[in-house]
């Protein structure tokens, strides 16, 4: 929900912005186990918790180009559990602490040529554990964000073959923590994917036809990683293939 929102445009094709936002999530009930511990508070319901977002930047657009450049900062409550005091080999499931993302993200897009045009974008991204349960792993890494990201999509419509545009994405994601101690780290990974598009007419409706190819090369790599009650590895998606049509009406 926005809270506070400011946009000055002082010159054509130019605007300054600011805003500030929050909302609630209703985390996820206490689980009967984590790992082979029993959960002291299993079934326990909790309010709904605040995140909040701060953003301020500039978008710019000449031509057939637009280029944006944004700083962010969000903060949201991070669940967890904590070894049970009183019940030996039990645990605790709460809201342990909070993790801090701030970053700065570059985006651009435009008709480099006529029919071929270029999506990109970029991020650096800063995400902390602050405020932790006892200080344990505060000022770590939060699993499961990279350092960067950087993305390119590329659409050509192929002059020589009306209604047929090539597609491609170049995604590169930078190394990331796999755990809140540390301890485990992802490594960088590059994936390309390759597609096509085909618009034609069909008793005067638009019909439009898709094929791609994602993670082109078939590369081996862990997407992702998530802890909250124990670290999880997400593996990424093997070399695959879609196709889809669609009409309009």
């Amino acid at each position: 929900t926005p809270v506070f929102g400011l946009v000055v445009k002082p010159a054509d094709g130019l605007a300054f912005y600011a805003n500030r936002m929050e909302g609630f999530e209703k985390p996820d009930p206490a689980p009967a186990t984590v790992g082979a511990s029993p959960v002291t508070n299993s079934g326990a319901v909790f309010s709904p918790v605040k995140t909040k977002q701060l953003e301020f930047g500039a978008k710019y657009s000449f031509g057939r180009f637009n280029a944006s450049l944004a700083a962010f900062q969000i903060d949201r409550p991070r669940p967890g559990v904590v070894v049970d005091p009183v019940n030996a080999g039990q645990v605790i499931y709460g809201l342990t602490g909070e993790q801090r993302n701030k970053g700065i993200e570059l985006s651009f897009d435009g008709e480099l040529a006529k029919g071929l045009r270029l999506i990109a974008g970029g991020s650096l991204i800063d995400a902390k554990l602050r405020r932790t349960l006892g200080g344990i792993n505060q000022g770590n890494d939060a699993p499961g964000v990279p350092e960067y990201l950087v993305n390119a999509n590329v659409e050509w419509d192929l002059p020589f073959a009306p209604g047929l545009t090539l597609t491609g994405r170049v995604v590169h994601t930078g190394k990331q923590a796999a755990n809140q101690a540390n301890t485990l780290e992802l490594p960088s990974w590059t994936r390309f994917d390759l597609g096509a598009r085909y618009v034609a007419v069909v008793a005067d409706k638009p019909v439009t036809l898709r094929f791609g190819v994602d993670n082109v090369s078939n590369k081996r790599y862990w997407a992702s990683a998530f802890e909250v009650f124990s670290p999880d590895l997400l593996q990424g998606a093997p070399r695959t293939f879609k196709a889809s049509a669609s009409i309009e009406f």
